[in-house]
Parts: structure tokens; C-alpha cells; sequence
């Protein structure tokens, strides 16, 4: 039977026999098949099992633990039963140190830990690797389920072939220096393989139920940590994201990023927990939208192979996670790197790990840095710097426009929080809070380059920044932002949250619409954007401010997903160092699958509904780059990325799409009638001259004007109908979709709404 449960040699140097191997022996049935798969191979096998916690009475106090009491004596029966040596050695203090305190402090800085991956870090692969050293032996093998795999000097750590036991996530931390000595012989292996030949060698402990959760939590995460720091339990208040109370909680160690139960709060909305704040002991909760995220911090750096700028990669965020595409990106702090995820994720968790993958193999990963402070979106500021010190070109226009209302929604944003904390404050006290939050933030990376202790200046290039400043004074920003905030708070009590939040879009949509007068796109359209499907939600005085037309395109699934995606389309250009200059550039890969994945859905589910399709956008948008005109952008967009599907008469189909139809069905409907009379005049006026001798015509003679210059006029009237009524009919039955100048910036809306809530 061994014959089918080859493994590759430990050593390519050294015969089996010659081979010293120790093995770490948790007491479950893959450290004890991986040991005596070893010994019957020819090894010298050397168990050795870690005492890690239990001497107080409480190792077998829950099933499915490892490393103690019972465990510690299964490993050692398989030693014995299966004939080599096994020793045991007291790692307790240790442990408590690296692992269960470490735990209950990552909880405490509201966190969220993996003491399996710090286990692996510490105790397990440095301490051990020494003892094996101490030991004279010549590798240190486990039971886990990963592959190492060695070419031409090479060493890369891989996942395993059975992927549904995969532990590659929690052994990122591995470093080059440990895989040489480290093997997984295991890794080639399924799980049933593994239970096979835990009977094949008699191993008592062949129906062993695999270890789960925390080995040394024999309660509630959060029994154990206050046993650990009894002031994880201190009362405290729950807030939304503005600071608003909303009841209070019974220690931060119940609460974890992402968590929605247990909040024990009476919302008209579903509430999950956003972030903790230890150092006033708040948890702070919002809607699901508020934990979108895709840009993530990540410290403690471990690569075992290192990333290139820019690198294309998947990146497991939870060990269940099936996996992310994002690029990594490196960063000014030392020990730090930032991961940008190419869709949304939900719930990115500070204190788990982000492992990142180039196919199987594992490239390394880090931990995720707990000031990620989601309510301000630095990515959408990526590049500003840039931007702004950049050579003038004429793509430059549209660029503004989305800094500019990136920009207005972040300082809206922060002086409706400033102000709702106390809205008496004076203008140069908003602006210095202002400026304190952007400088102490992430944000300030990417404009510390154009902004150095002038805060106007910061406003200006946030708000507008290739354009002429819109505040010149202290005194201009109080009379044309704060003024509308201060009225709207004022008027707070009485307005839902969802109104406020119309309100509050408003007050940002009408002064960039006041910037930017040259903007194409019906305000109403870009301000419904702004909420998305909120405006349900709103009261009926600002439901009624809305034209109905504008709400037939938001509330359209039809319309609103080919806005999104022709906005995904602009996003395709990006700003790019190239040869010591920032250029446009275009995101190929992003256009491909923007192009395939909107076509597929939209011919699947929207196929009789007349809709848009996306063609052509690579040609198009390469031609943009290189003969960039601010005047044909829009029309390059709009006219020759799309192609109209077969139209047929359908309820569900887009109202704005229905009303041009059948107001083009009018116009060919008379234009049809003037060529038919004109057809029949000239078939009369035929058979009159050749069959009935012009008596027909005669008899009408004397009815039409005798002036020259009246039947001139007349005659050239009725040319100038027949041909327009015939270039109508000849004219393409294409209608373009909504202009989209400003299209870019409904992601924006879209993604930004969420921080005035």
C-alpha cells in the first residue's frame, strides 16, 4: 500500500536512512501519520510534542484542542507503538508569552488576532527549528497541509493539493531561512489519504476528530481575555459614524470588525460593527455599505518572494477566503505596504493577515494594520499629487472634475462632522480641525508634495485642484460651505437620516455644479447617484424636488448598470510615472474584463430591452490618449463605445429609452406621409400626362397661383420637406446614451455618500 503514498525525498543528498528527522507531534492524526509514514519510509524519526498550556487541570477542558493533556499522551503511545523516540518539552511560559498574551493585547488595540499564525512564527517553527539544530538533526518536518517545492536552489512554499485543508494562509510568516530546513510531507496528500494510513499503521488515534478554533480558549474568546485583562470588560458607548450614541456596550472584547449580532441596538437599518476605539473605549457601528473597502494597509512584511511595483497577485484576507485579484504597492514606512483589491471587499478585519498568491505559490503576506480609518477614502486621491505638478495636457479637464468632487465630498464630509460635534466654532478653527485630520491621515501622502502648512492651499487643491482657488479667504470658505452646513444641522431634528443625507449631497452637488458650469449631465441625475437607492426612503417634499425623469433613469437596473459600467470604462485611464513624466495611460487588462463581463451579463438578462451595449473600448480609448481634445471627449465616449441590441416593445425597458422611441416613431410616421403624397403626386401627374391626356390637371389649372415668383416659393418649400422627410428616414436609428462628460465621477457619489451618514 506504501507504494502509493510516495513522498519526495526529505534530502536529495541523503539516503532515508541517513536521514535525521524531527517531527512535530501535536497528537492529532496528521503530525502522527506524517511521523510514521517517515519511520516506515527508512527515516531516523525523532517525535517531539510541546507542552503549551494545561498544567493547570484545564487542557482537556474542550474538545478538539491540541498540545496538552490528552494530546501530549496520544502522541506519545504512537511513538511507542510505532517504534521511535519521542520526547516531551514544557514550552508553557513561552507560549504565554508569544501566543495567549499577544492574543488578549491584539484584542485590546481592537483587533483581531490569529494566534495559530503567531504560534507558527514563534514557538513552533523558530524555538523548534533551534531544538532540532540542538538535536543534530538534519530537518524539521510537520503535519500541516502545504507543499515545498525546491528547483535550482529555489525554495517556494505552495498550496496543497487538497485545497479544502489548505493551511498556506496561516503559514505566511514562514521565512526563507526556516523552509530550509522546514518539510510538509503531507501536502501532496487529501485528508481521506491521510485517515487510510492512519489505519494501515494501527494508530490508535485514526478517528481522531481534527483540532478546531483556539487550542487554548476552553470558553468564550471573550471569558479568556478578561480572565487575561479585566479591563476588556469595562462598559462603554456605542456610536454611529458621526459620534452619535446609540446605547452602550459590555466590554470592546465582544466586538470585532464586521460583527452584527450582539449589538443589541433598535435601527431602521442594519448595523455592523466599523471599527473600536480603544482609547475611548467606544465601538463604532454603521451600515454595511461603511465597510466596503479595497484599499488595505498591511505591516510586519514577510516575502519569500519580493513583489514588484505594481504586481498583479490574489490576496487571501480570512483563511476561508477563496481569494481577491489586487496589485501591491510599496509605501514611504519602512516595514509597510499597501494592497489595492480590484473590487470591494467587505469587512477587511485589522490584525488578520493578508497572504498574497501568484498561483499556487505563495509570494508572503502580513498582517492588517489596524489605522485603516475607512471613513475617509484615500483612494480616490491616489495620483493627486501627481496630477497637479504634472505637464498641462488637454485630458487634464476631466481629470479635475473627478479630484474636484472627490475632493468637495471629503471636505463636506469632515465639517458636517466637525460642526455637528459643536457648531458654533469659528471658521479658522474648522479649517485648522480639517486640516489636522487630513495631515494626520494616509491621505496626506499623496499631497504633502503641493501642500506644505497652508491650509487654504490644502482646501483649494482638494476642492479644485488644476483650476483657479475657489477659497481666497477664511471668510470665503465660511460663506460658501459652512453656512449651508451650519443651516442644515440647525435644521437636523427635523429631517430622517436619509433626508439628511439628500441634503447634505445637495448643498455639495449645487456648489460643484456652481464651480463647474460648463457640466453637461442633469444635476438631478448625478444628485440621485449621490444616494443611490436611498431616495425611497426620503420625504415627500424632497422626493417631489426630483424630475420624474430623472428618477426613471437611477431607479432603472437596465440604465444604471450601463452608467456604471461606461463610468468603469473612464476609470480604465489611469496616471502612471512613465520615463520621468506622469502620462495617461490605459488599464488594457481593466477594459477586457470590464467589456467582457458587462456584455456577458447584459446579454443574458437584458437581451429584448433595447439596451447599450459596451464595443470597442480599447480602440477608442487609445485614440483619446493620443489625440487628446477636451471637445471630442465626450462624443468619442459616448458615440462610438456603444452599440444599440434589437429593439423590441417591452415593459421592463428603460422609460427614457421608450419615450425617444416613440418620439421617433411620430416623426417617421409624418415624414412617411409627406414622401407618400409626394409618391402619389408624381404616380397622378404620370398617368394624367400619358393616359388621360392632362384632363385631370387641367381642370386644377386655373386654381393654382399665375405668379412666377409665388410658384418658385412654394416648389422650393415642398423640396426642402420632401428631402428632410426622406433624410429622416434615411438617417441611423442609433440614439446615444446619456451624456457622460462627468460620468467618471458616479463611483465617486456612489462610493463617498456613505461618510455623511
Amino acid at each position: 500500500m506504501l507504494k502509493e503514498f510516495e513522498i519526495e525525498p526529505l534530502l536529495k543528498d541523503k539516503a532515508p536512512h541517513q536521514t535525521k528527522a524531527v517531527v512535530a507531534m501535536s497528537g492529532g492524526v496528521d503530525s502522527s501519520v506524517a511521523a510514521a509514514l517517515l519511520y516506515n519510509f527508512g527515516y531516523q524519526v525523532i517525535g517531539v510534542t510541546l507542552q503549551l498550556y494545561g498544567t493547570d487541570g484545564n487542557a482537556n477542558a474542550r474538545k478538539g484542542a491540541c498540545c496538552a493533556g490528552q494530546d501530549i499522551y496520544d502522541a506519545k503511545r504512537v511513538a511507542e507503538s510505532v517504534g521511535f523516540p519521542h520526547y516531551i518539552l514544557n514550552y508553557e511560559e513561552i507560549f504565554k508569552k508569544e501566543v495567549i498574551e499577544d492574543f488578549a493585547s491584539t484584542y485590546m488595540r481592537g483587533e483581531t488576532p490569529i494566534p495559530c499564525v503567531r504560534c507558527n512564527q514563534t514557538v513552533k517553527f523558530r524555538d523548534l527549528l533551534q531544538v532540532t539544530k540542538n538535536l543534530g538533526a538534519d530537518v524539521l518536518v510537520t503535519g500541516h497541509y502545504v507543499r515545498r517545492l525546491e528547483k535550482n536552489g529555489e525554495v517556494k512554499l505552495c498550496r496543497s493539493i487538497d485545497k479544502s485543508k489548505d493551511q498556506s494562509y496561516f503559514l505566511f510568516a514562514t521565512t526563507e531561512e526556516q523552509l530550509k530546513l522546514l518539510r510538509f510531507p503531507l501536502g501532496g496528500f487529501y485528508k481521506s489519504d491521510i485517515r487510510k494510513l492512519a489505519k494501515y499503521f494501527s494508530l490508535q488515534i485514526s478517528e481522531k476528530p481534527d483540532s478546531q478554533d483556539i487550542c487554548f480558549v476552553s470558553e468564550s474568546y471573550s471569558k479568556t481575555i478578561a480572565k487575561l485583562a479585566p479591563q476588556s470588560v469595562q462598559k462603554g458607548k456605542i456610536v454611529d459614524v458621526n459620534g452619535k450614541v446609540l446605547g452602550e456596550h459590555n466590554g470592546i472584547v465582544n466586538f470585532t470588525v464586521g460583527q452584527r449580532r450582539g449589538l443589541c441596538i433598535a435601527h431602521n437599518e442594519p448595523l455592523y460593527v466599523i471599527k473600536i476605539n480603544t482609547e475611548n473605549n467606544e465601538v463604532i457601528v454603521g451600515p454595511i455599505n461603511a465597510l466596503m473597502q479595497k484599499k488595505i494597509l498591511i505591516k510586519e512584511l514577510n516575502w519569500l518572494e519580493q513583489p514588484k511595483e505594481g504586481m498583479e497577485v490574489t490576496v487571501k484576507l480570512r483563511s476561508s477566503h477563496a481569494g481577491s485579484l489586487a496589485t501591491i504597492h510599496s509605501t514611504d514606512e519602512k516595514n509597510k505596504a499597501c494592497v489595492i483589491l480590484n473590487d470591494d471587499y467587505f469587512g477587511i478585519s485589522p490584525g488578520q493577515a493578508c497572504v498574497a498568491y501568484k498561483g499556487e505559490q505563495v509570494i508572503g503576506g502580513s498582517f492588517q494594520h489596524a489605522d485603516l480609518d475607512r471613513f475617509m477614502d484615500h483612494r480616490h486621491h491616489i495620483g493627486l499629487s501627481a496630477f497637479i505638478q504634472k505637464q498641462d495636457e488637454q485630458l487634464d479637464y476631466y481629470f479635475n472634475l473627478k479630484f474636484s468632487l472627490q475632493g468637495l465630498f471629503l471636505i463636506y464630509a469632515l465639517a458636517y462632522r466637525i460642526l455637528s460635534e459643536n457648531n458654533n466654532l469659528n471658521t479658522k478653527d474648522v479649517i485648522d480641525k480639517i486640516y489636522e485630520v487630513i495631515k494626520g491621515s494616509e491621505l496626506n501622502e499623496y499631497i504633502n508634495e503641493v501642500v506644505d502648512g497652508r491650509k487654504l492651499d490644502l482646501l483649494n487643491i482638494l476642492a479644485n485642484p488644476k483650476r483657479e482657488p475657489i477659497f481666497k479667504t477664511e471668510e470665503d470658505f465660511e460663506n460658501k460651505v459652512l453656512i449651508g452646513l451650519r443651516k442644515l444641522l440647525s435644521e437636523g431634528n427635523t429631517l430622517n437620516k436619509y433626508d439628511r443625507e439628500f441634503a447634505l449631497n445637495k448643498c455639495i452637488i449645487d456648489f460643484y455644479y456652481s464651480i463647474h458650469q460648463e457640466i453637461k449631465v442633469d444635476k438631478d441625475v448625478v444628485l440621485l447617484f449621490s444616494i443611490f437607492g436611498g431616495y425611497h426612503k426620503l420625504s415627500e417634499h424632497h422626493k417631489e424636488s426630483i424630475k420624474k425623469e430623472s428618477l426613471s433613469i437611477i431607479d432603472n437596473v437596465v440604465v444604471s448598470t450601463y452608467i456604471m459600467n461606461l463610468t468603469g470604462l473612464l476609470q480604465s485611464i489611469n496616471l502612471k510615472d512613465q520615463n520621468r513624466a506622469t502620462k495617461y495611460t490605459l488599464d488594457c487588462e481593466k477594459i477586457g474584463t470590464l467589456n467582457r463581463t458587462f456584455n456577458m451579463s447584459a446579454s443574458a438578462d437584458y437581451n429584448n430591452q433595447g439596451f447599450l451595449y459596451l464595443k470597442s473600448i480599447g480602440p477608442t480609448s487609445k485614440q483619446l490618449l493620443k489625440e487628446q481634445n477636451s471637445n471630442k471627449f465626450e462624443e468619442r465616449i459616448i458615440n462610438k463605445t456603444h452599440y444599440s441590441a434589437p429593439q423590441e416593445e417591452n415593459k421592463c425597458r428603460p422609460n427614457f429609452i421608450v419615450s425617444k422611441k416613440k418620439e421617433k416613431d411620430h416623426k417617421n410616421t409624418v415624414c412617411k406621409l409627406i414622401l407618400g403624397m409626394f409618391v402619389l403626386s408624381v404616380g397622378l401627374y404620370v398617368a394624367d400626362y400619358f393616359l388621360m391626356e392632362q384632363k385631370l390637371l387641367n381642370s386644377i389649372k386655373n386654381v393654382l397661383p399665375q405668379d412666377n415668383l409665388t410658384n418658385l416659393i412654394v416648389g422650393a418649400v415642398l423640396t426642402i420637406v420632401i428631402v428632410y422627410a426622406l433624410f429622416q428616414l434615411l438617417k441611423s436609428p442609433q440614439e446615444p446614451p446619456l451624456s457622460t462628460v462627468n460620468g467618471m465621477t458616479n463611483e465617486n457619489l456612489e462610493s463617498l455618500h456613505a461618510k455623511q451618514a
